[in-house]
């Protein structure tokens, strides 16, 4: 649990709430984050699946009108309209619950500000061809911008934890600007088509967005073409695989194929 009202008004700062804003908070504890929260104006709804947490959290807030507790597991309960997170969610779920909302189309919020490990901050800012380039590298390299503006000391949670924890600010990316548009656009609609096989999903993405990624427009066979020649020299095995399958080393090899084959269209 975060213990550090320092910590703690940092990340509400972050978070530039309205009063307009809807913030889910998952993994609330003993409701220290909660209560800065509650300050603002806005709706806050609160996720906690420990029975006695629960029973804590609805006596503390009773008389919040803005804070609605919810009883229940954040990767299984139905969840409520949001448009920010503010969260020190458990560390064990933080893949799960980003790949919940793309399953759910509900990727799109305005701002996420979470507390990470280290180590799976690293792996949000990876690029293709590093050791640290997985899924959920290929994730946030898709979907969005990753700010990680502050380090947190273990001296901060109660009880401190094994590893090192950042503070991440995280918004929808604008793939229109990004420096890699074409690889992230193709790595967002395999998330989006995740029961695509990868061929099939490329194909599809270059085939119907050819007009906006290549400035032509392609007929299906020449975007069949196209994609195995991006897919060439990478196992077969690979490119019949579905997104929701694939291994952190298959994400990495084929994120490097696609942003090789961008930048040689680049240059």
């Amino acid at each position: 649990m975060l213990i550090d009202e320092n910590v703690i008004s940092l990340i509400v700062e972050k978070a530039d709430l309205k009063s307009s804003d809807t913030v889910l908070e998952i993994g609330a504890g003993s409701g220290n984050v909660t209560a800065e929260l509650a300050k603002h104006q806005g709706k806050l709804f609160v996720v906690e699946k420990d029975r006695d947490l629960l029973s804590m959290l609805t006596d503390r807030f009773r008389d919040e009108r803005n804070v609605h507790i919810l009883a229940g597991d954040v990767l299984s309960i139905e969840l409520p309209e949001f448009n920010k997170i503010v969260s020190n969610m458990p560390y064990s779920i933080l893949q799960q619950f980003f790949i919940r909302l793309i399953k759910e189309r509900r990727e799109r919020f305005e701002q996420a500000v979470l507390i990470v490990p280290y180590g799976f901050a690293k792996k949000m800012t990876a690029l293709p061809g590093s050791g640290d380039f997985g899924m959920i590298s290929a994730l946030f390299m898709a979907f969005y911008d990753v700010d990680a503006f502050a380090q947190i000391e273990k001296s901060s949670f109660d009880p401190q934890p094994r590893v090192t924890s950042v503070c991440v600010s995280i918004r929808p990316k604008d793939l229109s600007l990004s420096q890699s548009r074409k690889t992230s656009k193709l790595l967002h609609d395999l998330f989006i088509h995740y029961e695509r096989k990868i061929r099939n999903s490329l194909i599809h993405t270059l085939w119907d967005e050819s007009s906006d990624l290549l400035g032509k427009r392609l007929t299906k066979n020449e975007a069949e073409g196209l994609v195995d020649e991006i897919l060439a020299g990478l196992p077969a095995s690979l490119t019949d695989k579905k997104a929701i399958i694939m291994t952190n080393e298959e994400f990495r090899l084929l994120a490097t194929a696609l942003l090789s084959w961008e930048q040689k269209k680049l240059v």
